[in-house]
């Protein structure tokens, strides 16, 4: 793979790219550009090669339309596999790095900042489950946020970042 794994997925517009493409199991790049409103059609087209090089996309139906070739992409259910611990740690790193720095440029902006009106809020558990409890939670985490990833500009809305991160404990308890 040319481009490392982290440099790959934690580019926004690819992660959006993928984040559709997890929700429909395969799209057009005017199907993905749909969603994607905010994105210019250079940029979508450009990220969707960038993810094909790498192996990340499949291309699963090419159709012949007015003397264009229109591709349809899925994600490469190998694509990621034998990411080892040491890819997994940059990507939570550089993950980390990204939503400190969003906060930093959120806590600079010049005019004051309402936490409470911007509902700026920040949450931690620890809970106690055992793998098939946690499956269950992720499951169901998924499944509350199903009807809202298809939400697009406009009404009102506001991007929101909601990151929920899991680590097993350092040491391991009977």
């Amino acid at each position: 793979m040319e481009k490392e794994l982290t440099e790959l997925i934690m580019n926004p517009v690819r992660m959006r790219i993928i984040q559709y493409l997890m929700i429909h199991p395969e799209g057009t790049a005017a199907q993905i550009g749909e969603e994607l409103d905010d994105v210019s059609r250079a940029s979508l087209y450009r990220n969707l090669k960038i993810l094909l090089d790498a192996g990340a996309l499949n291309v699963v139906n090419e159709e012949q339309i007015r003397g264009a070739v229109e591709k349809t992409y899925a994600l490469n259910p190998a694509f990621g596999k034998d990411m080892g611990a040491q890819e997994g740690e940059q990507i939570i790193r550089q993950s980390l790095m990204m939503i400190l720095a969003s906060f930093e440029r959120l806590f600079d902006r010049t005019e004051e900042l309402d936490p409470v009106r911007e509902i700026i809020c920040l949450s931690s558990a620890t809970l106690l489950l055992n793998e098939e409890e946690f499956r269950e939670f992720v499951t169901g985490y998924g499944k509350l946020l199903e009807p809202y990833l298809n939400n697009k500009a406009g009404n009102g809305r506001l991007e929101r970042t909601m990151t929920i991160i899991s680590s097993p404990p350092l040491t391991q308890q009977d």
